[in-house]
């Protein structure tokens, strides 16, 4: 089987590049390879790139280009932010709320600032899709006075189910605490206009919406991110020291650009397709499934029974088609995905599920093809 016959639907795990990337990438490789600090043509050059591609990034997250600081992806800002969050703190304010859903750049970040003393966290509860309720929020707010910042995933990553930002933000501003966001999976699927947003810091990742890997921004309102977690040099308004990668941040630009010209007409085919999945889907006998019809329109869960999510995505993997599983390896040893449980999921179901996600550009037989195959598999 060719690698053109595959069909890939793992795109919340990564993208492939898009081929204006690929062509803008190797542009900047060959052409725009100049330090953008230098002085001369070549670092001149180069800092037009930067600030091009900021200002495309910008655009794609309704905010001013100042508030953006490149990274090398969704796990460093997420950290950056929590850190900046930890700084924060006071004696009276040493809570941090977030939920048990969260990825594991922010459960962990979030683990090391507690086991220093820095706060406490605490989980809010949530739905099976990961969403808080503004009730549930207010509620914890007004209990008592000691929170110093929320944290949370904008849209979930397994689920797609999609967090109520506005409602929390505007909690948050009233409580005059910090909201922090992982935006990695919102980011170029669906719109966001960080500026009047109410959102003090917002994390993206480049790869996961057709953009290179090693690439992502932290947004972040001025003045909060004062003690970058890189230090060593003056770049980025002494915020993240150390030279630009200029090739993966044009690359960066373009997919945000495209991005965000695309954005309907990916949402209408994303949303054709995962409703073609799910009728075809619903035609059969004891399929579960797992979607936030308002949230992400191209990730969906299911599962079939008698099939664990690791057999079925291997089976699919032999058919030549790439999902991911509800489950997470580590030393040949599966387990049920610790966001799924941390959510509430049954062990067993949780263990069950295959994740569909469509990328960018998902070919219009998607959902016809996985139904065809996922059919040959049942009867075989």
């Amino acid at each position: 089987m060719t690698a053109h016959e595959r069909l890939y639907l793992d795109a919340n795990a990564t993208t492939a590049p898009l081929p204006e990337v690929v062509t803008a990438v190797h542009d900047a490789l060959t052409r725009t390879w100049g330090n953008p600090s230098s002085l001369h043509e070549e670092g001149r050059t180069a800092r037009r790139a930067l600030r091009q591609a900021t200002e495309q990034a910008a655009a794609l997250l309704g905010c001013p280009p100042e508030w953006l600081t490149w990274t090398s992806g969704g796990t460093e800002s997420l950290n950056t932010a929590v850190a900046a969050l930890a700084e924060a703190t006071t004696s009276a304010r040493r809570t941090v709320l977030t939920t048990g859903g969260e990825h594991p750049a922010v459960r962990q970040a979030l683990a090391r600032c507690t086991a220093r003393g820095q706060f406490e966290v605490e989980l809010l509860p949530t739905d099976e899709l990961g969403r808080v309720t503004a009730e549930d929020l207010a509620a914890r707010l007004n209990r008592r006075d000691d929170v110093a910042g929320v944290v949370v995933i904008g849209a979930h990553n397994e689920t797609g189910g999609v967090q109520p930002l506005a409602a929390i933000a505007e909690l948050c501003l009233a409580h005059e605490i910090r909201l922090i966001v992982d935006g990695v999976q919102w980011t170029g699927k669906r719109p966001i206009a960080l500026a009047d947003a109410g959102i003090d810091a917002w994390a993206v990742s480049a790869h996961k919406f057709g953009g290179p890997k090693g690439v992502g921004l932290l947004a972040a309102r001025p003045g909060w991110i004062d003690a970058p977690l890189i230090v060593g040099g003056p770049q980025q308004r002494r915020r993240r020291a150390g030279t630009e990668n200029i090739p993966g941040i044009v690359g960066a630009g373009v997919a945000c650009a495209l991005a965000e010209t695309e954005m309907q007409s990916r949402e209408q085919r994303w949303t054709t397709l995962r409703d073609e999945l799910i009728a075809g889907l619903r035609a059969w006998p004891d399929v579960d499934m797992l979607y936030d019809p308002d949230g992400l329109a191209q990730t969906l869960l299911l599962a079939l029974p008698d099939w664990s999510g690791s057999m079925l995505a291997q089976r699919l993997d032999l058919e030549g088609i790439a999902v991911s599983t509800g489950s997470a390896c580590s030393s040949g040893a599966t387990r049920a995905s610790d966001a799924l449980l941390g959510l509430g999921h049954d062990e067993h179901l949780a263990e069950r599920w295959i994740r569909i996600s469509f990328p960018p550009r998902a070919p219009r037989d998607a959902a016809s093809r996985l139904l065809q195959t996922l059919r040959s598999i049942l009867t075989s």
